[in-house]
């Protein structure tokens, strides 16, 4: 790894934990001035792709510059498929939020600061560690199944949290305004874009 791309990846991954950190403070602050607990906060926050898909950035990047950090996780971690991964799931949090949520989110305060790291500087930033660590070549198109498995995971949680919360993160796929079925159709929609982008992604590594 050459000292230009070990700085990016340096700065990834405490770039990455800070952001999730502070917005996880925040968030917290923000429900007990509202009357709820530390823990509907906590629950509240965990719900949201943004979170768990720049924490997995955060820590692809330290696993890149720190691998003897992770122990033999590092090499799942450094794996082509799931920097791959990491950066589609980025790609996607930041066109999922410029094209559907700016309208409905309007950060105050120090969210202004979360929100420009988490939705604006990290995705194309982690692109380009992306472009910079993964070897041409490493990639197969069977590896785009694999890539879609954090999404596929992400929307059974989303099910299963949401049927025994009721909290749904997102507007697009609340079941209880929408109805399931409405809910369903949004939800394979955005999955067939991400699986585009999976394929895209793959296709500049051919």
């Amino acid at each position: 790894m050459n000292p230009k791309t070990r700085t990016l990846g340096v700065a990834l991954a405490w770039g990455g934990a800070f952001a999730v950190a502070l917005q996880l403070a925040l968030s917290i602050q923000h429900q007990l001035e509202a009357g709820r607990t530390v823990g509907f906060a906590v629950v509240q926050y965990t719900g949201h792709y943004t979170i768990i898909t720049n924490t997995l950035c955060a820590l692809v990047a330290a696993a890149c510059v720190w691998p003897k950090r992770f122990g033999r996780f590092a090499a799942t971690l450094r794996s082509s498929i799931a920097i791959t991964a990491a950066a589609v799931s980025i790609f996607m949090v930041g066109m999922l939020y410029v094209t559907l949520l700016t309208q409905v989110h309007h950060p105050k305060g120090l969210e202004h600061l979360t929100n420009l790291l988490l939705h604006y500087l990290i995705p194309p930033l982690f692109a380009r560690f992306w472009w910079q660590v993964v070897p041409q070549g490493s990639l197969d198109w069977r590896d785009a199944w694999r890539c879609m498995a954090l999404p596929a995971a992400y929307l059974i949680y989303l099910a299963v949290r949401g049927a025994a919360t009721g909290l749904y993160p997102y507007y697009f796929v609340d079941v209880g305004q929408l109805g399931y079925a409405r809910a369903a159709v949004n939800a394979l929609a955005i999955a067939a874009v991400f699986l585009l982008a999976t394929v895209g992604f793959i296709r500049l590594k051919r």
